[in-house]
């Protein structure tokens, strides 16, 4: 696992480093949606059993309508 998130780091970093932001501003929101929209979304949580939130949520959903 240590290797997945050294590359993702890595590729996070690349893709900041290739935009000019206008705006201190802009970068913020930039950062703040890669890794709320997209990073926190998809990256598997130990504490969910290593299933990403949005699996959680569905399992959760399946459990309880059941």
């Amino acid at each position: 696992m240590p290797r997945r998130k050294a590359s993702l780091k890595r590729s996070s970093t690349n893709w900041i480093c290739r935009i000019t932001f206008k705006a201190t501003e802009q970068a913020r929101s930039a950062i703040f949606e890669f890794i709320e929209i997209w990073y926190n979304r998809k990256r598997l949580h130990s504490a969910l059993d290593y299933q990403s939130p949005v699996q959680a949520e569905e399992n959760l959903k399946h459990k309880s309508a059941a």
